[in-house]
């Protein structure tokens, strides 16, 4: 009996501890993992998996703030906002791993120019060196990640900007070597813009355009025609906003111009120089204000013209014009694209339907369509960014109290191929063969087809 209640005791101990030990041991198991906040780098996709092949959940831009929940074997998994997946642990780690293609070189999707081919990558194209193996490197350029030679990266390094000048004199020689019996590299007019590298005893280490050289330091002075800007300005190192940032410029900063090319302007400010969009500067007014003259006769009022009132969507055909001017710095897209043009009219010729003109404001359009797609990593037919087709093509003035449609195709590897994709699609085989359309624009690039469409209803 004394031995039974000895194991009683015992048991009700137990039972009384576990009853106390129990609630904590409960919340022990449903407390969430430690989240770790951390900057993305670079822009980089969310993964469903650990492998670049699995499906993006996301696409996380440079800069953006992302939560790590644990991380194992070069991945880490992370939550972003509502979406959660696995991104390359790289993709955080500070701008050393950063380089730049050589030339144009391929991605391919493994250590083989065998193997699928992803895109091509222009010269001078900023990636992110993910992981390196034998002589190959896995690199990440927006939301792409591929294999590429290492061979072909080099180090990202800023190019040196001291100033800009302008040549005085009528004629001036830059030289190979500072001294006036080196080799001419080129010749220089009264009026040319310089950026000055560097300076020393008379002589300007200078570039201008592609072309790098000495010239006499006395050949040239600053000039001095100051603009104001109008917003917070980015300054470019080239004529694209996809080149080098050189500096964000406050708005109502006095800046000096030293050279206008289409819708750019090349500035100095503050001993840093650049290119910036030119709709972003006014004239500096330094004239100062006359005095009022006192008992002056009130002149009659002149009624006032009535203002036109301002298009509303006139921010948006600039973008459209400048996509097409950056599509068009390249004219690689240009045959390929008329002869798929050309097959389709052939089509639609079959069929006893109208031939498909030209329009330059829908290849403008085109462009612009193309562009965003590549820009925002995405092929539908509405943007992420601007809306749907139609409130696009709207602001555009495409298909204004007319009929537009769009075709899009992705991947295919000749003109013919892409013809065939859209005849084997019910809908998009509609499109080629809508009797109301009179007029397209169209662009293949980079594998990646855009054809838009407009006619009278």
């Amino acid at each position: 009996m004394k031995r039974m209640k000895q194991v009683f005791s015992m048991f009700l101990v137990m039972f009384l501890v576990l009853s106390i030990i129990s609630p904590n041991a409960a919340s022990a198991s449903t407390m969430k993992p430690s989240l770790k906040a951390v900057t993305t780098q670079v822009t980089s996709p969310i993964y469903q998996s650990k492998s670049t092949h699995s499906k993006k959940v996301a696409t996380v831009k440079k800069g953006a703030k992302v939560s790590i929940v644990s991380e194992a074997k070069g991945w880490s998994y992370v939550t972003y906002g509502s979406k959660k997946g696995y991104m390359v642990s790289k993709s955080f780690t500070p701008k050393q791993n950063e380089m730049a293609t050589k030339k144009s070189v391929s991605l391919y999707s493994s250590t083989s120019s065998k193997s699928h081919k992803i895109k091509t990558l222009s010269p001078d194209t900023e990636v992110l060196v993910l992981k390196e193996y034998r002589s190959w490197a896995l690199v990440q350029f927006g939301g792409t990640s591929g294999w590429m030679a290492k061979s072909h990266l080099k180090s990202r390094v800023k190019k040196p900007v001291i100033k800009a000048a302008t040549v005085q004199t009528d004629v001036s020689i830059i030289y190979v070597s500072p001294s006036t019996s080196a080799k001419e590299v080129s010749t220089l007019k009264f009026g040319d813009s310089v950026v000055i590298l560097s300076e020393a005893e008379g002589w300007s280490h200078i570039r201008f355009g592609q072309v790098t050289g000495y010239m006499i330091s006395k050949d040239f002075t600053p000039e001095e025609t100051e603009f104001a800007t109008t917003h917070s300005s980015i300054v470019y190192y080239d004529t694209s906003s996809k080149s080098e940032k050189v500096m964000t410029v406050p708005a109502n900063a006095i800046v000096t111009v030293l050279k206008v090319y289409r819708s750019w302007s090349l500035v100095q400010y503050e001993s840093q120089v650049g290119w910036m969009a030119t709709r972003y500067l006014v004239l500096q007014d330094t004239d100062p204000e006359p005095d009022p003259v006192e008992d002056e006769p009130t002149p009659p009022t002149v009624p006032e013209e009535p203002t036109v009132p301002e298009d509303p969507n006139t921010q948006f055909k600039q973008l459209v014009k400048a996509s097409y001017e950056k599509v068009s710095q390249s004219n690689d897209w240009q045959e390929p694209s008329a002869e798929i043009v050309r097959l389709i009219n052939e089509y639609r010729m079959e069929n006893g339907l109208n031939h498909l003109a030209d329009r330059q404001s829908l290849v403008e359009f085109v462009a612009f369509r193309w562009d965003d797609m590549k820009t925002n990593d995405y092929v539908a037919h509405n943007s992420p960014v601007y809306g749907s087709l139609f409130e696009m093509t709207e602001k555009a003035g495409i298909g204004i109290q007319k009929f537009a449609g769009e075709n899009i195709a992705w991947n295919q590897m000749t003109p013919a191929q892409v013809v065939q994709a859209w005849k084997d699609s019910p809908g998009h085989n509609a499109n080629m063969l809508n009797p109301y359309y009179t007029h397209s624009g169209l662009i293949w690039k980079d594998g990646l087809a855009v054809h838009v469409f407009e006619g009278d209803l």
